[in-house]
């Protein structure tokens, strides 16, 4: 591990959003609620603007939606249809929701007129008793439903014969309702909830750990905020001919400046060139180039950062113990092309997953020590999917492809050797076997799949020739913070 600067302390704190936690007699609407209200409560935390929920948004649920699902629905907006249909939706959407709160002057229609309608045709399902239903799909981050039900219906015509139905549901429930197996067109009433509350149960654990890589990349863009944007002071030399711009980052920025008196140490970061070019090819990439960033990460408490929603991997200049890590979370996020993470949906990784929860439990039982008991305290952030693919990534990395460089070794910021003796590490060591076995079956052949690369020899001259250049910064930076790794649930 390289150090090339100095170590201090600070602290940063984020609001939590629990994961629902079901008791054995909850009814299946009661689960079907708590886990809609969290699904928003997630999607609010990781908004980055004002605007409602869309056509483009439930557009791109109906894709994973099934083809008799698709041919029947029609999808609109509310100033699209007829002036009867807006009437009642407009009662029913006021009725059920605090949209009235939000209102000004009392025009609900002029809220709703660009809000997402589906039509949908059901006379040919059985056992349906209205030929058409128009339900509107409002945005759960924005307005709150008064009372227990995330679907609720208004019946248009009462009698028994064909007519149409009326209906509100937030959009995280609609999400719910297409991700159910049973998923039919029709959900009404008690029906509905029990369907997806008994589909929740069924699928909670995967659930739970979809949700803690989705909590992971939306606290990740509330923490690191201040490293999407580019440094004001730039040295343009340095960042225009590093290695790692040839190596598959689409981009680099090098913090050079002066800090607490000590210069930024070139020869050092020359050697880190050096390293990476020696492991880059050795390493799978993905076809999603990322964003190198090497920057004073002080109060993001991290010695490391990964930003999924921006593809930037950033390394704390003081500490390259973390590039691994990163470059885990980096693969995992954009290896497979079909936006899921490895370390969710692939089913052998699942069992690493499980193997890694059951070791850790036992270390933490076993050793009783206060290590154990940080752990303990933050077992939501190092059984976060993500997490443990990065670690296990690292050991992948450190024992079986390359342990000599900087970028490979893990210790403590201050120079001090850890290796890999932490519970967290430790708690992979009965089935390690089975850790390098899926890394090198997952990306088997990887060599093959990417480009090779290199740097020009005239190019490693003019890098050499920058690493013994030394730009002396007048501006002092007021000290931050360095720690071990980004904790996301240490709140």
């Amino acid at each position: 591990m390289a150090n090339l600067l100095v170590k201090t302390a600070e602290t940063v704190t984020t609001k939590k959003i629990a994961f629902p936690t079901f008791k054995v007699d909850d009814s299946a609407r009661k689960v079907a609620k708590k886990f809609a209200t969290y699904m928003g409560k997630v999607r609010a935390a990781s908004k980055d603007d004002t605007s409602l929920v869309g056509i483009g948004d439930i557009f791109s649920l109906l894709k994973s939606a099934s083809e008799k699902v698709r041919s029947v629905i029609r999808l609109t907006t509310f100033n699209a249809i007829p002036e009867e249909h807006q009437k009642y939706l407009t009662y029913l959407i006021s009725r059920e929701t605090n949209i009235d709160q939000v209102v000004e002057d009392d025009e609900p229609t002029r809220v709703l007129s660009d809000l997402p309608v589906l039509v949908i045709d059901v006379s040919s399902f059985d056992n349906i008793r209205h030929d058409k239903e128009y339900r509107l799909i409002f945005d759960d981050t924005v307005y709150k439903v008064k009372g227990f039900d995330e679907a609720t219906r208004y019946y248009y015509k009462k009698q028994k014969e064909p007519g149409v139905v009326y209906s509100c549901v937030s959009y995280s429930y609609f999400q719910l309702m297409l991700s159910c197996e049973d998923y039919k067109v029709n959900y009404s009433g008690h029906d509905c909830y029990v369907m997806v509350g008994n589909w929740v149960r069924k699928n909670y654990q995967e659930a739970f750990s979809a949700s803690l890589n989705a909590l992971f990349a939306a606290a990740s863009e509330k923490t690191i905020a201040t490293i999407t944007s580019d440094k004001i002071y730039q040295d343009e030399e340095v960042n225009n001919h590093t290695i790692f711009n040839q190596t598959g980052f689409r981009k680099c920025e090098i913090d050079t400046e002066k800090y607490q008196g000590k210069d930024f140490d070139k020869k050092v970061f020359h050697e880190i060139e050096q390293d990476w070019l020696k492991l880059c090819n050795k390493l799978p990439h993905s076809k999603q180039e990322p964003e190198f960033k090497m920057r004073k990460l002080g109060k993001h408490k991290a010695t490391g950062l990964y930003y999924p929603h921006a593809n930037i991997l950033a390394v704390d200049v003081r500490s390259t113990n973390s590039f691994i890590h990163e470059y885990g979370h980096y693969l995992d996020f954009t290896y497979q092309e079909n936006e899921e993470t490895i370390s969710v949906s692939n089913s052998a990784f699942r069992e690493i997953r499980s193997l890694y929860e059951e070791g850790l439990h036992e270390l933490i039982t076993d050793t009783q020590s206060f290590e154990a008991k940080a752990v303990e305290k933050k077992w939501d952030y190092f059984t976060t999917p993500t997490e443990v693919f990065a670690r296990a990534f690292e050991l992948w990395v450190h024992f079986k492809i390359d342990s000599t460089t900087e970028l490979t070794k893990n210790g403590k910021p201050n120079g001090e050797s850890k290796g890999y003796a932490g519970l967290e590490y430790r708690a992979f060591s009965h089935f390690i076997g089975k850790v390098y076995h899926f890394f090198e079956s997952y990306f088997d052949g990887f060599e093959e799949r990417q480009k090779f690369y290199s740097v020009e020899d005239n190019d490693i001259e003019k890098v050499e020739a920058v690493a013994v250049s030394y730009h002396v910064f007048t501006k002092e930076v007021e000290p931050t913070n360095v720690g071990e790794q980004l904790s996301l649930f240490d709140f």
